[in-house]
This record gives C-alpha cells, structure tokens and sequence, in this order.
C-alpha cells in the first residue's frame, strides 16, 4: 500500500511539473515575439535617411554576425543605422553613437569599426 501511495504522489508531481512547464513555454513564446532583445527603444523601418539620402547609398561599416545586423553610415550627414537582414527583407533604424560604440565597437575617429591587429 505504501509503495502505490509513493508511485501515485510521483505520478502527481511530475504531471504537476510538466503542466507548469508546458504553460511557461506557451507564455514565453506568446510573448518572445514583441519583446526587443537589443534594449533599443528605436523602431524598425524601410524609410530614408533624415537627410534624404537613399538605403542605397548609405556605407557599411561594421556587422555583428550572431544577430545578422550590419553598421551603417549616411554619407551625407554622417547619421548611423543598424540594418537587420532577414528572409522576409531588411529593416533599418537609426542609432546613436553610444549603441555604435557597445555592440559594433565603432570609432568615432576613424569613422569605421576599429580593428584589432
């Protein structure tokens, strides 16, 4: 009797964990959608520049390969944005120079991406 009671409560308990467990994926996966995982407030977009320069124009400076973004640069009034190339077609924002400088580790100076040798 003893050994039916210990099966049952961890029978009970395991179904228990996993219903737990099957809800917390359903949250996070309803949720991973609108969440922005690069902490920047800026939108995505098609648009151009404030200047009015053209995507096409604009120079890559850097890309950050794990979440396929690329650096880029205004050749006009030397404003900076981030393209984020994916299946469906590219979006772009603009940055500041802080971002530029933690996630493509951008050299004002230079005008590039430093490169170490």
């Amino acid at each position: 009797m003893a050994k039916l009671i210990i099966l049952t409560l961890v029978f009970v308990g395991g179904w228990v964990l996993w219903a737990f467990n099957r809800k917390l994926k359903r949250t996070v996966n309803k949720t991973a959608g609108s969440m922005d995982y690069r902490g920047s407030s800026f939108k995505w977009e098609t648009g151009d520049c404030m200047c009015g320069t053209s995507r096409p124009h604009w120079k890559a400076l850097a890309m950050n390969r794990p979440d396929n973004t690329v650096l880029l640069i205004c050749p006009k009034c030397m404003g900076l944005w981030e393209e984020h190339m994916n299946l469906n077609g590219s979006n772009w924002r603009s940055v500041d120079l802080e971002y530029a400088k933690i996630h493509y580790d951008y050299n004002e100076e230079y005008g590039r991406a430093r490169v170490d040798t």
